[in-house]
């Protein structure tokens, strides 16, 4: 996405598996990749981050909040069902064999160990290997539908749709090697054309960077619209609500329908200002701090 809009950012790489401690002081412990930083603003979730893209880009089709109901419903089914289709499809020993050769036989364990765990404690159903291909079919004919004679499926132009449907076909094709798309080919066409987007960070920083600047800013000033809540103040316990649930601690600073922002600190990275999306998260209130 950051190509599509010309935007210029920073690699910071991690485990792909849990602990990262270094990173859970940016995060509180929140146990999913990729998150965003901006100063002392760190936005745990690829949707959230996409709304920040698009504000800053002034790109409104980035932007969940332009959605439809409908078009939610699409999107939240792709991270989903469609996600974890692909990523069952793509396991393969010929992939393990890669994970191995690239990062290490202990990092493949504690990469399978850690999957697996996750896929016992989910609440909501992983699918199979058995069970991807429905789901990767059904994912292939909803993008040849919505496409039409348009190039994307937000018409003239990609949308949060587009690259939401991307990000799993790009983990089947390109991580999987499976050829899935080939013989379907507006579907195929238009992953070729969303591959242009990709792009490399302007530069790869250490997690050490990216805590002393946390540390050296500030949060952003909160808009009048995450501050009428009459819960904020409260000491808040946030927990993603599918799967990989570490709760995250800490004091409600801003809140809406999409959002919750907490505030946490420490003196490796000052105060900050987390933010999670509403729908992806259970949230216990501590009335009065």
């Amino acid at each position: 996405m950051s190509a599509y809009v010309e935007l210029e950012w920073s690699s910071c790489l991690t485990s792909e598996a849990p602990p990262r401690r270094k990173l859970d002081l940016l995060s509180g412990g929140y146990g999913r990749i990729p998150i965003a930083q901006w100063g002392s603003d760190i936005y745990c979730d690829s949707n959230l981050i996409a709304d920040e893209i698009s504000r800053l880009t002034k790109k409104p089709s980035l932007a969940n909040l332009k959605l439809k109901k409908d078009n939610l419903s699409q999107r939240q089914w792709l991270e989903s069902k469609l996600f974890f289709a692909c990523i069952n499809r793509s396991f393969s020993f010929a992939l393990l064999r890669r994970i191995a050769k690239d990062k290490g036989v202990i990092n493949l364990l504690k990469f399978l160990k850690d999957r697996i765990a996750m896929g016992a404690k989910a609440s909501v159903s992983t699918g199979s290997p058995k069970s991807a291909p429905h789901y990767i079919n059904q994912g292939i004919a909803d993008i040849e539908k919505g496409l039409g004679k348009n190039e994307y499926i937000g018409g003239i132009e990609p949308n949060i749709i587009d690259f939401s449907a991307y990000h799993c076909f790009w983990f089947l094709q390109i991580v999987g090697e499976k050829n899935d798309l080939q013989k379907y080919p507006l579907a195929n066409a238009w992953f070729t054309r969303m591959l242009k987007f990709k792009s490399s960070p302007s530069k790869t920083i250490g997690i050490d960077e990216a805590l002393s600047t946390a540390k050296n800013t500030k949060p952003k000033k909160l808009i009048k619209k995450y501050l009428n809540d009459n819960r904020i103040g409260s000491q808040v316990v946030i927990t993603p609500n599918d799967y990989r649930q570490i709760p995250v601690m800490g004091i409600l600073v801003g809140a809406n329908d999409q959002r919750w922002i907490i505030r946490r600190e420490s003196e490796a990275t000052g105060a900050l200002h987390l933010h999670f999306p509403t729908h992806t998260v259970d949230v216990t209130i501590r009335m009065g701090g």
